[in-house]
């Protein structure tokens, strides 16, 4: 078979080899899309929620406005440790007459 690009063969591999490579590690080091969220301040999260649902709202259903509102997913919860008093049982008296 011949040589179309006229370089020995194992030049051909190692240079794509070496794309492989550097492929590889640009996406293992890369930060995932998640964590500038969570390095947002609440501040910053209401006003990027605020864009978002005013772009929405007015009409704008670009391909970089979806892209948006998927990314209001990516905010980490914020988890309600100590839910008492506002979600305590509240244990009233029956009516007269009912078993409680």
């Amino acid at each position: 078979m011949r040589n179309i690009l006229c370089v020995p063969h194992g030049t051909i591999l190692r240079l794509v080899f070496a794309s492989v490579v550097l492929l590889a590690a640009s996406v293992a080091w890369a930060q995932p899309p998640e964590a500038r969220f969570a390095a947002m301040s609440a501040e910053q999260r209401q006003a990027y929620e605020t864009e978002v649902r005013e772009a929405y709202r007015s009409g704008d259903r670009s391909a970089e406005t979806m892209r948006k509102i998927a990314d209001l997913a990516l905010f980490p919860p914020k988890l309600n440790t100590s839910p008492l008093p506002d979600y305590a049982y509240r244990t009233t008296r029956a009516p007269p007459g009912r078993a409680a």
